[in-house]
């Protein structure tokens, strides 16, 4: 009972924009989640290995678990990770969908998105204005 109280607590806080946190930093987060949370699942940085076809992280080609992950992993915005981020800490685990890394790095290549903030929380300057919030718009 206590794994589903937190998994749906985990579900909240994914899906909230209010986190104020990098998505690298959820996505870390999220691994000490699963590692602690999930049965079945080995997660390891894996250097060098060729995707899919790793022995560190092979355990987790159950169905169940895999369908687990997914359901996680499409709750973090990955396309608003650095390409770096993308590529150093998230690729070497080999347990992130390709759906979404190709979505990400689809995402980066359009000029305009690159430099976008890497948190949730993009506030608009209408919403700002619009809000019931006294705050001040540095610019």
């Amino acid at each position: 009972m206590e794994n589903k109280v937190l998994e749906y607590v985990l579900f909240l806080i994914l899906k909230s924009d209010g986190v104020y946190l990098k998505e690298i930093e959820i996505f870390n987060s999220v691994l000490l989640w699963i590692r602690a949370n999930v049965k079945g699942v080995t997660i390891e940085r894996i250097v060098g290995g060729v995707r899919g076809n790793s022995e560190n992280n092979k355990n987790n080609n159950n169905e169940k678990v895999l369908a687990k992950l997914e359901e996680i992993f499409q709750l973090i915005r990955f396309p608003l990770m650095s390409y770096e981020e993308l590529v150093s800490d998230v690729e070497p685990y080999q347990i992130i969908p390709d759906r979404l890394l190709l979505e990400a790095y689809r995402y980066k290549s359009v000029p305009a998105h690159s430099k976008l903030p890497q948190t949730s929380i993009i506030i608009s300057k209408h919403r700002l204005q619009n809000s019931n919030i006294t705050t001040h718009i540095i610019q």
